[in-house]
């Protein structure tokens, strides 16, 4: 099993970000409008919402001081990936800055 780097964290924690940032405002577009809201989208939402959050609290140096294990974290990544859309790198990836 490869093991998250904190960049590998760091980077999926921007990403993922982003895109509950377009899940927000196309929520917030449909209540400003009067469309209809799909159950299924505020649901997704509030899930990566908190998903974000236990992320951002994972800390690769902390050790035993988590709450979750790699096993969990990399299954709440799969998960974000899912709601998001967003397709992550491989783990390890090497990230080079243009």
């Amino acid at each position: 099993m490869l093991y998250l780097t904190q960049q590998d964290i760091n980077v999926r924690l921007q990403l993922a970000g982003c895109a509950y940032s377009e899940l927000a405002l196309r929520f917030r577009n449909d209540l400003i409008y009067g469309r209809k809201c799909v159950t299924k989208n505020r649901t997704n939402l509030m899930l990566l919402n908190v998903y974000l959050e236990i992320l951002e609290c994972y800390s690769i140096t902390s050790g035993d001081d988590n709450c979750f294990t790699e096993t969990e974290i990399q299954k709440i990544i799969e998960k974000i990936s899912d709601l998001s859309g967003v397709c992550f790198m491989p783990i390890n990836y090497t990230y080079t800055l243009s």
